[in-house]
């Protein structure tokens, strides 16, 4: 595998090889979210980079992404902006903006695809992620439910210092940043959250996003032709599998469940292989009955969701009342423990943060002009990339970002989804993988002066 690794790294050009550093490294960092810092850095690594080679080529044509690749997310955001602006609520205008920011990835990730063919980097940033999170989650898991070690604040303390003294300040600093995320996620219920986060529902969002570009990866044509490759990345596919079942998040286990049922289907149709749609549906019949008995890590779909019952209906009796613009994004909390709480809620205060459905969120907080937009920005890049599958040769970074798209929303239903910070960047990201690297590197390996007519044709053929 090393042999290979080594010669592939000779036969690659430097510019393509750092062009896939950076779009491994932007992946490693909204899919594991060690730490909110990593993905700006990584972000602003890659738009420095892109910025470097406008200039160096005297063009701005790498910044070129076709109109329909935008056109649903212009729709969607817009929305949300303009029905933040009606209510002239400076709160929920920011926080608007803020959605329009946690989009950064979609473009940057875009404009590295026009520079060169970044899937291999990107596979390559989701492997290290899940490799890293998926092998911590289950050790924890496992020290969990046997109780060998119970880590401690003043064990990690005692290092720090220890490193400190024999001026290994770097080495302190490094071991505190990561190990100090690690002990936030020590679930006493079992469950395990992300590096950054506790809350284990956050940590199956990111793991929903990551885990298609994987199981696709498969299907690549390097992969295919290296077996150490491909057994490294089934290794890390079924250890990111049992990461998500410790997480013990049955939305995020439904959600992947879900829309790859709907993968089967559109690669069933596309590919016309009636026998694998028969083969998964009936693989996916068992698995649907052993999970809807046993439940995930524990916990049991039949157990009634009273809190969720109670936020759908305190939504919907939102949006009555507010049916145009809604309350507000930065209004929801207050306006719904004052006014829209039910008896039976379980936490009655402004912890709950947002409605667990993002249908009922946009349509409440933003109304039907935010909402309208959010079921358009849906149902659009669905037809969008379906279509793109069946117009590309080797489509299997579509179907995981399709997979991906599908999944992060589908959780939103009844969890955060796209109102969540790491799942949006997430999904922004799976979605310009999808859009922009099956045309990878069109405008970016092209000499200066044939730069500008590549980049009409990319458009135009892209359009078409």
């Amino acid at each position: 595998m090393l042999t290979s690794i080594r010669n592939w790294w000779r036969s690659q050009d430097p510019h393509c090889i750092l062009v896939n550093v950076l779009a491994a490294l932007i992946v490693f960092s909204a899919s594991s979210d060690i730490n909110n810092i990593n993905i700006g850095i990584s972000l602003g690594l890659g738009g420095a980079y892109v910025l470097y080679h406008c200039i160096k080529h005297r063009s701005l044509q790498v910044f070129t992404i076709p109109k329909e690749h935008l056109l649903g997310m212009v729709v969607f955001l817009g929305a949300v902006l303009l029905s933040s602006i009606l209510i002239q609520d400076v709160g929920s205008i920011h926080v608007a903006g803020t959605y329009i920011y946690w989009a950064l990835p979609f473009f940057v990730i875009s404009w590295l695809g026009n520079l060169a063919d970044i899937r291999y980097g990107a596979v390559a940033g989701g492997i290290i992620s899940v490799l890293i999170t998926g092998a911590f989650s289950y050790i924890l898991y496992y020290v969990l439910v046997h109780n060998f070690v119970q880590p401690q604040k003043d064990v990690y303390l005692h290092i720090c210092q220890y490193l400190e003294n024999h001026k290994s300040g770097l080495l302190a600093v490094l071991f505190s940043s990561i190990v100090f995320h690690m002990q936030g996620v020590f679930k006493s219920n079992g469950r395990i959250g992300a590096f950054d986060s506790t809350n284990a529902n956050f940590y199956g969002t990111l793991l929903i996003g990551t885990l298609p570009l994987l199981l696709f990866a498969l299907r690549s044509a390097v992969l295919r032709k290296n077996k150490w490759l491909a057994g490294l990345d089934i290794a890390v596919l079924l250890l990111g599998c049992r990461a998500l079942w410790v997480t013990g998040s049955k939305g995020a286990v439904a959600a992947l469940f879900a829309g790859g049922l709907y993968i089967l289907l559109v690669y069933t149709v596309v590919n016309k292989k009636i026998k694998v749609l028969l083969t998964g549906l009936a693989l996916a019949a068992v698995c649907f009955g052993l999970i809807l008995n046993f439940g995930v890590a524990g916990r049991s779909y039949l157990k009634n969701d009273t809190e969720r019952k109670c936020l759908l209906q305190s939504s919907y009796h939102m949006w009555l009342d507010h049916k145009l613009t809604g309350v507000g994004l930065a209004n929801w909390a207050p306006v719904y423990v004052k006014s829209y709480i039910l008896k039976e809620a379980g936490r009655r205060d402004v912890s709950i943060g947002a409605s667990h459905n993002a249908v009922a969120w946009f349509f409440s907080a933003t109304g039907i002009i935010g909402g309208t937009g959010y079921l358009f920005f849906l149902l659009y890049y669905i037809v969008l990339l379906t279509r793109k599958i069946k117009q590309q040769p080797d489509p299997w970074m579509i179907y995981a970002g399709l997979w991906a798209f599908l999944a992060i929303n589908l959780h939103g239903m009844v969890d955060m989804g796209i109102i969540l910070k790491q799942g949006a960047r997430l999904l922004y990201l799976m979605l310009g993988l999808a859009l922009t690297c099956p045309f990878g590197g069109a405008v970016g390996e092209l000499p200066s002066g044939k730069i500008s007519q590549r980049a009409a044709e990319l458009t135009e053929h892209q359009s078409g």
